[in-house]
């Protein structure tokens, strides 16, 4: 997987397991203040979790039952 910029962070999981996103980064990817979004684990590795926005996926099914999003 090749990244676009440095990586930021890091960042702390809250008692509630959430994580704050950088607003440097939601500006990269144009997400705003209640903006929905999806997760999934990344095929290539198990260590990766990919954040999709839900106005720029589509996500769909495949035949063995796992969530593939692929942006427009």
């Amino acid at each position: 997987m090749k990244l676009k910029g440095r990586p930021l962070g890091p960042r702390t999981i809250t008692q509630v397991y959430q994580v704050s996103v950088p607003k440097k980064l939601l500006d990269q990817v144009e997400l705003n203040k209640h903006d929905e979004v999806y997760f999934a684990v990344s095929a290539e590795d198990p260590n990766i979790i990919c954040m999709f926005s839900s106005k720029k996926a589509t996500l769909t099914p495949s035949g063995d039952d796992e969530i593939q999003a692929v942006v427009k």
